[in-house]
């Protein structure tokens, strides 16, 4: 779940500086053929490695909601066990 977590926060700040470079070529003051923007996004693209990215962030978003999912049904297990209600009935009054 670590590594997971740890690829996921170093992916956004990948995404973030792509949106910031868009937005950057969105409001560049000279102006520059939509053939040039296209360039200039497409270099960032690849340097930003979106391809990479975009096949191996849902995976890692799945691995730790997987994990989430194991441990809460561990928890749930535990508290079932431990509580003398649920194992035994009630109590006899």
């Amino acid at each position: 779940m670590g590594d997971s977590t740890r690829f996921l926060a170093e992916s956004c700040q990948d995404l973030l500086r792509m949106v910031l470079l868009y937005r950057d070529l969105l409001e560049i003051p000279e102006p520059l053929s939509l053939a040039e923007r296209q360039a200039r996004a497409r270099r960032a693209e690849e340097s930003g490695e979106i391809d990479y990215l975009q096949a191996e962030i849902p995976g890692a978003i799945a691995q730790p909601l997987e994990g989430i999912d194991r441990v809460a049904t561990i928890v749930h297990a535990m508290r079932a066990f431990s509580d003398p209600v649920s194992r035994h009935g009630p109590m006899p009054t």
